[in-house]
């Protein structure tokens, strides 16, 4: 996404259509796993292996959260900084 000719096109919101078009996306979970949400106000002003680090480094989501906001804010960025992230404790059978 960091190349992405047109990440800074909204193409897709909610209240837009009657319809929301969705991504799907399938693949194995596993417990350990990190699931990271975050807007462009982050993903655009953190480089991947930024991000990344700060993972690694950090278990508890609540803190990766904090750790990036931190980052994000020593930098100058009007945008909005949205992100989550979820950890995946223990692997469920379906």
């Amino acid at each position: 996404m960091e190349y992405y000719p047109f990440k800074n096109i909204l193409t897709r919101a909610l209240g837009i259509n009657e319809k929301v078009e969705i991504d799907i996306f399938s693949g194995e979970i596993h417990k350990n796993d990190y699931f990271l949400l975050t807007s462009d106000g982050l993903s655009d002003k953190i480089k991947n292996e930024k991000i990344l680090k700060v993972v690694l480094n950090y278990i508890e989501p609540e803190i990766i959260c904090q750790e990036l906001l931190f980052y994000i804010n020593q930098k100058i960025s009007f945008d909005d900084k949205s992100l989550i992230v979820v950890y995946i404790q223990e692997e469920q059978g379906v």
